[in-house]
């Protein structure tokens, strides 16, 4: 058991009381838990006091129940550690054919993905003079009210930066990294033009990407391996001719 003074215990992550990063793994995300969007504003003034409420506006989860959130509604909402990472390799041969192909990926996975939703989804908080993201095409109106994108906004009212489930989504994938396939000429022919041995082949690189596509935690981004802003890896192709004298 480990015994942290309680004049230090608030330096960890947690609000420093019953929930505390101590003994949870580490890169634990903690924050709130977003409840939908309110869809009117009567439902907006039945619900716990909440800065911003309005229709169109992510409804947070009033968690310890004293009827308004706040810091206190804070709680452990994922993981950004992989439950697995794996990797398989299948090769076959048919005469003087070869073929492989590697898969990978890893399993059970949360991104905190916010500073990349924030700019696709929230028009308060993207940056001035570049293009919004195509997703609030589909934002929340009083006519598309089945929209899980929050209302256009210029002002931020609701806080909707702040890490919640909204921003937690799921990090698993699986890759067709590689596959290559590649032709040995046979022996005979290779000794009739002085060499011992040639094999070409074609090979591609970062083929497809798997990801989830549906439920709450479903990925928006382009590739959970390099999530938020980072540069999806590109498909590539090459051609090699490899020759022994």
């Amino acid at each position: 058991m480990v015994k942290v003074p309680d004049d230090v215990i608030n330096n960890f992550a947690g609000n420093g009381e019953d929930q505390n990063i101590l003994g949870r793994p580490k890169n634990s995300l903690f924050g709130y838990v977003a409840d939908g969007l309110f869809q009117s504003q009567e439902e907006a003034d039945a619900a716990p006091t909440q800065t911003g409420a309005a229709p169109g506006r992510i409804r947070y989860k009033d968690l310890n129940g004293d009827k308004k959130i706040d810091d206190k509604d804070h709680t452990w909402i994922g993981v950004e550690n992989p439950a697995l990472e794996y990797g398989i390799t299948v090769g076959l041969t048919y005469k003087n054919f070869d073929f492989s192909i590697f898969f990978n990926g890893v399993i059970g996975k949360d991104l905190n993905v916010s500073g990349w939703k924030s700019w696709t989804d929230i028009y308060a908080l993207s940056t001035t003079g570049e293009n919004y993201g195509v997703r609030m095409l589909d934002a929340w109106t009083p006519t598309n009210t089945s929209s899980k994108i929050p209302a256009l906004s210029i002002n931020n009212y609701n806080d909707e930066g702040r890490i919640s489930t909204y921003y937690v989504e799921s990090g698993s994938y699986m890759k067709i990294r590689n596959a290559e396939i590649g032709y040995t000429i046979p022996e005979s022919f290779a000794r009739s033009v002085s060499i011992q041995r040639a094999r070409i082949a074609l090979r591609a690189d970062n083929i497809a990407t798997l990801k989830k596509g549906w439920g709450d935690n479903a990925y928006t981004g382009l590739d959970p391996e390099t999530p938020g802003n980072g540069y999806p890896l590109p498909f590539s192709m090459t051609m090699s001719l490899n020759v022994t004298f």
